[in-house]
């Protein structure tokens, strides 16, 4: 039984379905089963009962998945246990980030990293919050950034960043400058992001306290493509300014504040699962870029919940 057999079963288990389960974790169908089928073999039980209404757990399938978690947590401790004895970070680091803070953060910190620490072999994954979640749960990350909500509450969470949302338009379509108030979003259409998706969430509770709706003409999984075709005015966006800044800069989008409208940006991992000095290292240059970025007036609406990480080594 390996750690790779465990993330999948655990997978397949809370989804009921090899589909959907490969879909989650990047793996193709056949691959999946065939790593099920290995599982099985070395283990003398069946795990898995085919139906017309889909997967179920036999009696055996069930006992394991009340203790796989347990067992691959404990497979993740060690390796990240044996990791953090490096004289410098080394290993592997497989990293979630929200696409909004591609051109801020996580380009600037992947090179800087990279550079710094040549013999880490880093893996970063754009997702919203809810996938990468997912993604932790299944053992397909290590680590993330996301939007705290309900379902990422059985792991733990370091609080990082805080950002203001911002309405951002396509240029001269909204007079005025300053702050808005959400009273004023309930008259205008939106491109948003498809749920499950923080950022449309924080929308939908920001206008429901208006007793008000939002009126989407276009839903996407794409940041850069809301970005894109608000400045296009297909409608406009809520969007943290990491996410508008530099279509901001280039005259391509307007963007103004939104009244006591925030979306906070927590490092997530696995409980009992202590950061190695890899991720130390990745989150102390993000919180370095981010300051130099506020300081110098490229990240407006930013708030630092997080000073540094110590160095686990000293």
């Amino acid at each position: 039984m390996t750690p790779k057999q465990l993330k999948y079963f655990i997978e397949i288990a809370r989804q009921l379905s090899f589909t959907k389960a490969s879909v989650m974790l990047h793996v193709t169908q056949p691959a999946l089963s065939r790593q099920m089928q290995e599982l099985e073999s070395s283990l003398g039980v069946k795990l898995f009962t085919r139906s017309e209404l889909g997967v179920s757990l036999t009696a055996a399938g069930r006992h394991l998945s009340e203790r796989a978690p347990a067992l691959l947590d404990a497979f993740r401790q060690v390796s990240l246990d044996v990791a953090a004895l490096a004289d410098v970070p080394a290993g592997s680091l497989r990293f979630g980030v929200p696409p909004s803070l591609c051109d801020l953060v996580t380009t600037p910190s992947v090179r800087q990293y990279t550079l710094q620490y040549p013999k880490v072999r880093l893996s970063i994954t754009e997702a919203s919050s809810a996938e990468l979640t997912e993604f932790i749960s299944a053992g397909a990350l290590d680590f993330a950034i996301v939007a705290p909500s309900d379902s990422s509450a059985r792991f733990s969470c370091i609080p990082l960043l805080r950002e203001q949302m911002y309405l951002a338009s396509r240029p001269h379509t909204i007079t005025g400058a300053g702050a808005v108030d959400p009273l004023f979003l309930t008259s205008l259409r939106f491109v948003a992001s498809r749920q499950p998706n923080s950022l449309r969430r924080i929308l939908e509770d920001c206008l429901a306290e208006v007793n008000s709706k939002p009126e989407v003409v276009l839903e996407a999984n794409s940041v850069r493509l809301l970005t894109q075709a608000t400045s296009e005015g297909l409608g406009h966006c809520v969007l943290p300014y990491s996410a508008v800044a530099t279509m901001v800069t280039q005259g391509r989008l307007q963007a103004r504040p939104i009244k006591k409208l925030f979306v906070n940006w927590a490092l997530l991992h696995v409980r009992n699962v202590e950061p190695t000095p890899s991720i130390v290292a990745l989150i102390n240059i993000i919180i370095g870029i981010a300051r130099r970025a506020r300081t110098e007036g490229r990240w407006h609406g930013v708030e630092l919940l997080m000073q540094g990480m110590p160095d686990l080594r000293q």
